[in-house]
């Protein structure tokens, strides 16, 4: 996660951090849903989610009309789902993922 808001840092890209801060296991649709509504809402364009595998999350933030939420696990992926399906939140498994394939 430290490593994602870092790369975000580096390309200038302003953000909201609305998840957990530590290692503990939290209540994920919480999180789910709270980015999905500031998406629906307008108040930020598209929204981001990570979580250990790009399941559980996935399923919950989805439930949301007008939700486009597509798993990716890589650069490539995120960029076709967001070009050809108007995804409006991509989301990432933090643990199955190397860093490595998130650099575009």
């Amino acid at each position: 996660m430290k490593k994602v808001i870092r790369m975000i840092n580096n390309l200038g890209c302003s953000y909201t951090d609305l998840g957990c801060y530590g290692e503990d296991n939290v209540d994920y649709p919480d999180i789910a849903f709270k980015v999905a509504n500031v998406v629906i809402k307008g108040d930020s364009e598209r929204g981001n989610l990570i979580c250990s595998t790009g399941i559980d999350t996935n399923i919950a933030a989805n439930k949301i009309r007008g939700i486009r939420v597509a798993l990716y696990r890589y650069a490539f992926s995120a960029l076709r789902a967001r070009k050809l399906n108007n995804t409006n939140i991509p989301y990432l498994g933090a643990k199955v993922v190397e860093e490595k394939y998130f650099r575009i």
